[in-house]
């Protein structure tokens, strides 16, 4: 099944419209939810704790698994006009956290007709007096908080987020037909990409082999995490698998030895681990 999340109804009309989706029935919560027979759809509203929160309500709801996409889709700012333009829609590799400084990595493992660039995401709206202190060359309100929750889920090459370019920094909302007309221009590009990459997805083969597999499992189990955080500890051993010279049960085997003596010490030894192996 393809997932989308959006922000505002406007960024979601054009995939209401072209996925022919229809208003769920059963409405339990403050999040609008669209569905249909491949797709479903749910509007967050603003901020990266909406998106968070209703990603992980719509992936819940319809049980996501390892053959799903899920894409988060809208309009942002660029930091610098002159390489991407207002209207240019773009396929994020990079993904920044503003407050907190962490950084996700989609993985990207199809070809595509879209730019490719970094977004950081904002608790509030952004303007060109913020300039200095913006790493990405995208800004949003919602992007990391949708990736961080989704990942929990689901694997980060079944994870996209696409953005098209509405503003230079401008902290108004555009008028919703322009947003709407804006995404519109885009929709045969991002059906391709969502089509082509569930497609792949369906394909693809577990990269962990038996060992591995049975390797985390006993690290996790050593460290105490939970159900959410040993999800999170296999998806981030597969993208290490993806890009990372180092052999991952090198990695993992001192591990083994370590003495555990609560699941708040655990996160924090997972946490050690991804910044030395898996962020590198």
């Amino acid at each position: 099944m393809i997932f989308f999340v959006t922000a505002l109804y406007q960024e979601a009309r054009p995939f209401i419209e072209r996925f022919q989706l229809k208003k769920a029935a059963e409405q339990t919560t403050k999040f609008q939810i669209f569905e249909g027979e491949r797709a479903a759809l749910i509007i967050s509203g603003p901020g990266m704790i909406s998106a968070a929160a209703a990603s992980s309500h719509l992936l819940t709801r319809y049980r996501a698994g390892k053959t799903d996409v899920v894409i988060n889709a809208g309009i942002c700012g660029t930091v610098d006009p002159a390489a991407f333009s207002i209207n240019e829609a773009v396929l994020c590799h990079k993904v920044i956290h503003h407050d907190s400084g962490r950084t996700f990595y989609p993985d990207i493992v199809i070809r595509h007709s879209f730019s490719e660039g970094c977004l950081e995401t904002f608790a509030v709206p952004v303007d060109r007096g913020m300039l200095p202190n913006i790493k990405g060359n995208l800004a949003d309100m919602e992007g990391a908080g949708f990736f961080e929750a989704v990942s929990s889920f689901v694997g980060p090459h079944q994870i996209g987020l696409i953005k098209v370019v509405s503003d230079a920094l401008d902290p108004r909302l555009p008028p919703p037909e322009r947003v709407i007309e804006r995404m519109e221009r885009h929709m045969d590009g991002i059906e391709d990409y969502v089509r082509t990459l569930q497609k792949v997805i369906g394909q693809q083969k577990d990269i962990l082999t038996d060992e591995e597999h049975e390797l985390l499992h006993q690290v996790s189990r050593r460290l105490r995490l939970s159900k959410t955080l040993e999800h999170q500890f296999f998806q981030m051993a597969r993208k290490f698998r993806l890009s990372h010279p180092l052999n991952l049960v090198d990695v993992l085997q001192p591990y083994l030895q370590i003495e555990i003596e609560s699941k708040q010490e655990g996160k924090k030894r997972l946490e050690e681990l991804r910044q030395t192996y898996f962020d590198a």
